[in-house]
């Protein structure tokens, strides 16, 4: 089976796309569906239920769940949970909030139990058992602002622990307009000026220093406001269970933008970096801009979403990545540079996943793709579309292709070559010269400057045809012109018209005087593809290896060779492209790997950079 073909879907699309950068940037494709990555048991996480979340000054992310705290390192996860044999370990497994303050301790309110601390040496958590007998009820959230540490409850107000151990009880007074508006506290949120803002079951609230001031009351009031999120420019969102609130600078309170906004039910709101929008609601998780959002579900999202797919907590890390506390489904990231890659996962609404994508290629600023039931494009805006289907070009898988100028498109299958027109609906066939044997399928075609065509044929060997389709010449496996069983994985022209054929366990070959004879310099393993510099100099990728070689119109001479040693994977390689600035790109199955060598630098991106499962 030729290594060229990387599997179903979007994910041969995903990754034959993004082995060539340089065109994608000229095509300006900017599709933008988040993949987000998602951590569950099979991770290590303690519950699918993840209700809070918090960074510490390491950039570790904490997640309190209803089994116990985890913390991800980005490597692994690291689980804390109660023991009662241990006194230092974790009071109770449920946490409903957590909080990392500006000395780095994890603060934790455990349903039952009340307030923990773990300090910044990890070691063992602190109890606070005066403090629970005080502050009655269940900690619901947490806030550190004016030296102090801040407690919402259920139904007993706010407590405030000073760094001293003393203790302020804040309860709702209806003869005082200056107390609470009400006793149960769902959210606590500190801002840069040390005010603290309160979302109540009767609206919000601020601690402005020596009384609580109602913000908004006509619109808030009488509102449970479950979250309350702040923008770097002061603007606070507030998500009750009747809508989504923007409160500005002024005090003064509005809806949302969006038109979804009266209905979402306790929605948190990240600005991120890249200047869209995030609401994590009771109802899905939705990705937009300042005009609109959309709910990601299925797989106009991570494929796990849905309209039920509860979040509980949000956040930004210090790197720009989000994090997503679910209900139901543990807890999910996405990386900070996701959209360094465009991928497509939907075509007319139905999902890639069921879709065999199987070969691509371009012409100007289009992609064509072909697949077991018909012929896709991909154009400069992005936008993603069938072209063909069976009824069009016939039952069958369409195993390669080659658009020409004129808009028609060849079609290698299997025993046969079809042209097609998209145009006019026509479509022409010419059998290949060994019948109609289903294994005998067109794996490659390629174009000579001088407008020839190249066919690579599985089991059979390599034909030559003019631009009309007529075969000018057949090399069969069995001919003794060079061509072995071997399968043939790529066929390439150099800058001076010389076809180059490449495979597994062949070597490199050149075609010269009706034959393809063994290029001297270069052993015969495998390798997949090649991608030249110049006039005189390529690319090989090899197995676990991009080798550069010489060329002096005799043999080849190895230059310079990029392996385990500059932490290449031990891996097969689907293609080669050359970057913009003399990067060397490769696709592979753990990823896209980019060497730069005037730094001497290997990267490969993988999921955590935003491509998909790879």
């Amino acid at each position: 089976m030729s290594t060229r073909r990387w599997g179903a879907g979007i994910v041969l699309l995903g990754l034959w796309l993004c082995a060539v950068p340089s065109v994608l940037e000229a095509a300006g494709t900017s599709a933008e569906t988040p993949r987000l990555r998602r951590l569950g048991a099979a991770e290590g996480m303690p519950s699918r239920m993840v209700l809070a979340l918090a960074q510490d000054r390491q950039g570790y992310v904490w997640a309190g769940t209803d089994d116990g705290l985890a913390r991800v390192d980005g490597v692994g996860l690291r689980v804390w949970r109660h023991d009662p044999a241990e006194p230092g370990s974790l009071p109770g497994n449920e946490v409903e909030t957590l909080l990392i303050d500006p000395q780095d301790r994890v603060w934790v309110g455990s349903n039952g139990v009340g307030l923990s601390m773990l300090g910044p040496d990890r070691s063992a958590f602190a109890r606070f058992p005066e403090l629970n007998a005080a502050c009655e009820g269940q900690f619901w959230s947490l806030a550190y602002a004016a030296q102090s540490l801040w407690i919402g409850t259920n139904q007993h107000g706010i407590c405030r622990r000073s760094e001293d151990g003393t203790l302020v009880r804040y309860e709702a007074d209806a003869n005082d307009p200056r107390s609470l508006p009400d006793n149960t506290i769902y959210s606590l949120l500190a801002d840069p000026q040390g005010r603290v803002w309160v979302g109540t079951s009767n609206g919000v609230a601020r601690w402005d220093g020596d009384r609580f001031t109602r913000i908004a009351p006509a619109l808030l009031g009488g509102k449970s406001v479950f979250r309350l999120t702040r923008e770097p420019d002061g603007t606070v969102w507030a998500g009750t269970e009747g809508g989504l609130f923007q409160i500005g600078a002024d005090d003064q309170a509005h809806p949302a933008p969006w038109k979804l906004s009266a209905d979402v039910r306790a929605a948190t709101v990240i600005h991120d970096r890249n200047g869209g929008y995030w609401l994590g609601t009771a109802d899905g998780l939705y990705r937009g801009d300042a005009s609109a959002v959309r709910l990601l579900a299925g797989d106009a999202g991570s494929g796990f979403l849905t309209a039920r797919s509860g979040v509980l907590d949000m956040l930004q890390d210090h790197e720009g990545g989000l994090w997503v506390a679910m209900l139901t489904q543990g807890l999910a990231y996405l990386p900070p540079d996701w959209k360094r890659f465009s991928s497509w996962y939907q075509l007319d609404g139905k999902p890639l996943d069921s879709v065999y994508l199987l070969g691509a290629a371009a012409r100007g600023d289009t992609y064509y793709i072909s697949g077991a039931h018909g012929l896709y494009t991909l154009d400069a805006q992005g936008q993603l579309r069938q072209i063909a289907d069976d009824k069009q070009i016939g039952v069958g898988a369409a195993w390669s292709l080659l658009p020409r100028e004129d808009g028609a498109v060849w079609i290698g299958r299997a025993g046969r070559l079809n042209l097609y027109q998209p145009a006019t609906g026509m479509l022409r066939e010419w059998k290949i010269g060994g019948g109609a044997d289903v294994r005998q399928r067109i794996d490659l075609i390629r174009q000579a400057p001088n407008g020839e065509l190249w066919l690579s044929i599985m089991n059979f060997g390599i034909q030559r045809r003019d631009a009309q389709g007529n075969v000018l010449d057949t090399i069969r496996n069995d001919q003794h012109r060079g061509l072995t069983e071997n399968p043939v994985e790529q066929m390439v022209f150099d800058p001076r018209g010389q076809l180059w054929v490449m495979g597994d366990s062949m070597g490199l070959m050149r075609w010269r005087d009706g034959r393809f004879e063994q290029v001297p310099g270069i052993s015969r393993g495998s390798i997949y593809d090649a991608a030249w510099t110049g006039p005189d100099e390529l690319w090989l990728a090899r197995q676990g290896a991009l080798e550069r070689y010489r060329w002096d119109g005799l043999s080849m001479s190895l230059r310079e060779r990029v392996g385990a040693a500059q932490g290449m994977p031990a891996v097969s390689m689907g293609g080669l492209a050359l970057g913009s600035h003399g990067q060397v790109w490769a696709t592979t199955p753990r990823g896209l790997i980019c060497w730069q060598g005037a730094e001497r630098r290997l990267r490969l991106y993988g999921e955590r950079d935003g491509l998909p499962d790879v």
